[in-house]
C-alpha cells in the first residue's frame, strides 16, 4: 500500500510512519521541518526500509501546492492519507489567547487539512479507492 503520513517528524505522526513501514508499506512521511524527517528516515533505513520524504507546511498553501506537485507520481494511486500534522500555538486560557496563534493553528489544523484532502481526494474517488483517516487531539478542547 501506499500511504501518506502528515505530521510525520515526531509523535504519533512518527510512530505511525515508522509501524506503516514495518508492515511493508511504502510510506511518504510529510512535516514542516523536513531535517528532523531526513533523520528519522536515515536512523530507521536499517530497521523498517525507506521512506519517502516531502517537507510539507499544512498553514501555507503554496507549501501543499508545490507538496503535491513534487509528489504527483507517488500519489496518483494512494491508498491512504493519514492526515496527523497539528499543533497547539499558545496553551493560554482562551479568553488570554492571542489572534496570530488561534490563525496559525486553524491554518495548520483544519484549513491545511482540508485543502491537502481536497487536492488528494479526485484521484481515490477516480480509483474508487482509499481511506482518509484524521486525527485530533486534546488541544482542541
Amino acid at each position: 500500500m501506499k500511504i501518506l503520513v502528515t505530521g510525520a517528524s515526531a509523535g504519533i505522526g512518527q510512530a505511525t510512519a515508522l509501524h506503516l513501514a514495518q508492515k511493508g508499506h511504502h510510506v511518504l512521511i510529510a512535516a514542516r521541518r523536513k531535517e528532523r524527517l531526513s533523520e528519522m528516515a536515515s536512523e530507521s533505513a536499517t530497521v523498517v526500509g525507506d521512506f519517502l520524504v516531502g517537507e510539507l507546511d499544512l498553514s501555507n498553501k503554496a507549501s501543499i501546492d508545490a507538496f503535491v506537485v513534487k509528489h504527483k507520481s507517488f500519489l496518483e494511486d494512494l491508498d491512504v492519507l493519514v492526515n496527523n500534522a497539528g499543533l497547539a500555538s499558545g496553551r493560554d486560557a482562551f479568553q488570554d489567547s492571542q489572534y496570530e496563534d488561534l490563525k496559525v493553528m486553524i491554518d495548520t489544523n483544519v484549513t491545511g487539512l482540508l485543502e491537502l484532502t481536497r487536492q488528494i481526494l479526485p484521484v481515490m474517488v477516480k480509483a474508487n479507492n482509499g481511506h482518509i483517516v484524521n486525527l485530533g487531539s486534546v488541544a482542541g478542547i
